[in-house]
């Protein structure tokens, strides 16, 4: 079984993922992860991007200069998506063969902010959209990232919106009180997937 997660900065999918690797024994992927190492040196992607990106958004020991990177594609549209052109398809790629590794009895979980433009979803047995009220997701921030106002709602403006996560969802988790309600929640929408493959 594979679960798809994904939702906006602040809505606690960390939380959710930590609960299901304790309690399901769940495999966790972390695309971010991937796609982070793909573009260092040695890494699956990182000739191609290194040629679409030029030298001057690579370190002199050829790490990636990631701020640099960061600044320069956001300012570029059709820079980015080239970026992710590269990268998307390698992510989806590793992520299709670490699920073949588990094997078929393994539960899969796939975490991903881009699950939805990355073409991930199409690997996912079902995707779960965690949310969490705004208002939560910005006090989350700031106590624990330090996040400012200008910050949080600038990366807030960045994000998929709410109606896109919804109407790409097979199952939305509230994780915008106490926790408890939410493994409950958890709890209920595997039972449910489970009872659906039998």
């Amino acid at each position: 079984m594979v679960i798809g997660i994904t939702g906006g900065i602040g809505a606690g999918k960390s939380r959710v993922l930590e609960y299901l690797r304790r309690k399901y024994d769940a495999a966790i992927i972390d695309t971010d992860a991937i796609g982070r190492n793909a573009i260092e040196p040695g890494g699956g992607v990182y000739a191609e991007t290194r040629s679409l990106l030029g030298d001057a958004c690579f370190l002199p020991d050829g790490r990636p200069d990631r701020p640099k990177i960061a600044s320069t594609v956001f300012q570029d549209a059709a820079l980015l998506s080239q970026l992710n052109g590269i990268v998307h398809p390698y992510v989806v790629q590793t992520v299709r063969r670490e699920i073949e590794d588990r094997g078929e009895s393994a539960l899969c979980v796939i975490e991903s902010a881009l699950l939805l433009e990355s073409g991930l979803c199409t690997l996912c047995d079902s995707i779960w959209y965690i949310y969490a009220d705004e208002k939560v997701r910005r006090k989350r921030l700031k106590e624990s990232r330090g996040y400012s106002a200008e910050r949080i709602r600038a990366t807030m403006a960045a994000q998929t919106p709410d109606a896109d996560f919804r109407r790409a969802a097979d199952a939305v988790i509230d994780n915008s009180g106490a926790f408890c309600e939410t493994a409950s929640a958890v709890d209920a929408q595997l039972l449910s997937m489970k009872k659906g493959s039998e």
